[in-house]
């Protein structure tokens, strides 16, 4: 596994170093820098409430053998100050909004982040993830309903999944299947037609007006 950790750097200078930037989302407390810690470090160092942005990058492999390199930026501490974390959302591949599979207040947080992207940048791709199914004696029961999240994933366009950022429990699994989703986005983008010149009305084409300027 290789993983490069930078504590601070600009919201925008990841690009340098990785194929896709990833930007964590939610309310205080739903795992976002343990789930962060976990993929880029390996380990969990800490469960207290981080401050700040943190910025790591780690190295996918996905099932076609294509090497993909994540930017993942862990925006934790900022719930305060929504409108910073909306600079480092800006201009990603994916936003991953997290929640508490306990705590109905932080989904209802989600929704709000994932309205938000939604709303303001169409392009990037929303992963909606469930955290800390550890907690639960049965994952059935998870908040929300299997009927929320179906219908939240089918409003936003999202991805969704359901973790334990604290175990590791379904974490590599969860940025693999995000790394094939984006490249084939940006495949399909890449193959889809340019769109057709504009020939205005009367003008023949290739050919200029024999009667000098028209105006």
């Amino acid at each position: 596994m290789r993983v490069k950790w930078i504590a601070s750097l600009t919201p925008r200078s990841n690009h340098l170093m990785s194929d896709f930037k990833l930007v964590f989302l939610g309310a205080t407390s739903v795992g976002k820098t343990t789930l962060f810690q976990r993929y880029t470090k390996g380990f969990v160092s800490s469960t207290t409430t981080s401050v700040g942005a943190s910025f790591g990058v780690r190295k996918v492999t996905c099932d076609d053998k294509t090497v993909v390199s994540l930017g993942l930026w862990d925006t934790a501490g900022m719930e305060r100050f929504e409108a910073i974390s909306r600079n480092y959302y800006r201009g990603s591949d994916a936003t991953l909004v997290l929640y508490d599979v306990t705590d109905p207040a932080s989904w209802t947080k989600a929704m709000q982040w994932a309205a938000e992207v939604s709303e303001s940048q169409k392009s990037i791709q929303i992963a909606l993830i469930g955290n800390k199914l550890d907690a639960l004696k049965n994952p059935r029961d998870a908040y929300p309903s299997h009927k929320a999240i179906e219908k939240a994933a089918s409003q936003y366009g999202a991805k969704v999944y359901q973790i334990s950022a604290k175990e590791g429990t379904g974490t590599d699994e969860l940025f693999k299947d995000l790394a094939r989703v984006l490249m084939e986005r940006r495949a399909k983008a890449v193959s889809s037609p340019a769109p057709a010149a504009v020939q205005l009305k009367g003008e023949a084409a290739g050919k200029g007006s024999s009667q000098g300027c028209p105006c």
